[in-house]
């Protein structure tokens, strides 16, 4: 157990045979080496008998796909079929103007990055643009009309002014 089976040396036992009978990911146990055997170690064998070794395949990885305007319950059928990683799955949610809401805007990893067992994967999912109830301009000056456009918090308006005479507001 510890050792690296491809560099066991066969001719140290020469009464025992080694099996690589079983080949496991594990986070701990670097990749190729033996992780556990059959019989245990210090156990009294008869000559020929076989030893089964599991191996190491090291960390478990997949690849993150592109999950962006793919919509919620699409990446989390994606993401509950690598469940043999065990990843940490966070769903959040962002105003987005140009991804519908109930679809991902981005995630963490990005598509194509390794992703290992036991990572936390971050989905955003879209809540469409910011909406907000306009207060009523009517009799403001252009200026306070348009610092209250600009300074709406997240909605990011470009304020464009057009005039025209009116004989009803006073200037």
């Amino acid at each position: 157990v510890g050792e690296v089976f491809n560099d066991i040396d066969q001719s140290k036992y020469p009464d025992l045979i080694l099996l690589d009978d079983e080949y496991v990911y594990d986070a701990e146990v670097e990749e190729g080496k033996v992780i556990s055997q059959d019989p245990d170690a210090h156990t009294n064998v008869a000559k020929g008998t076989k030893v089964k070794l599991v191996i190491s395949m090291g960390v478990q990885t997949g690849e993150m796909n592109d999950l962006v305007n793919r919509n919620k319950e699409n990446a989390q059928k994606y993401l509950d079929g690598l469940s043999d990683l065990n990843l940490t799955i966070v769903m959040e949610e962002e105003f987005s103007t140009e991804i519908e809401a109930g679809r991902v805007t981005r995630t963490d990893p990005e598509a194509g990055e390794t992703l290992q067992a036991g990572q936390t994967v971050t989905v955003w999912i879209s809540k469409g643009p910011q909406t907000m109830t306009m207060k009523d301009l009517k009799d403001e000056t252009h200026a306070n009309a348009e610092a209250y456009l600009k300074n709406l918090a997240g909605m990011n308006l470009e304020v464009r002014a057009e005039e025209e005479a009116s004989e009803e507001i006073e200037v």
